[in-house]
């Protein structure tokens, strides 16, 4: 059975429409690490793609990243 944010339909995955920036904090404030590594993959693939492109560097994309990330978490109500 598919846990979390997915549910499945004829043998396919459902993703939550829930951002993922959310689906993250409630993953954390619910201290669920499945679930936060599960989607902490998915943003963190997201966002370092997108700091990626802008900056065309490898450690500061990645830098950029963890930065978001840590904010999110921390920021969320």
């Amino acid at each position: 059975m598919a846990s979390g944010s997915e549910r499945t339909h004829g043998g396919h995955r459902l993703r939550s429409r829930q951002p993922l920036l959310e689906q993250l904090t409630a993953a954390a404030k619910q201290d669920d690490r499945e679930e936060f590594e599960r989607v902490f993959e998915r943003c963190f693939e997201r966002v370092y793609g997108i700091a990626w492109r802008i900056t065309r560097e490898r450690a500061r994309a990645e830098v950029i990243t963890a930065q978001i990330l840590c904010e999110a978490v921390i920021e969320a109500p």
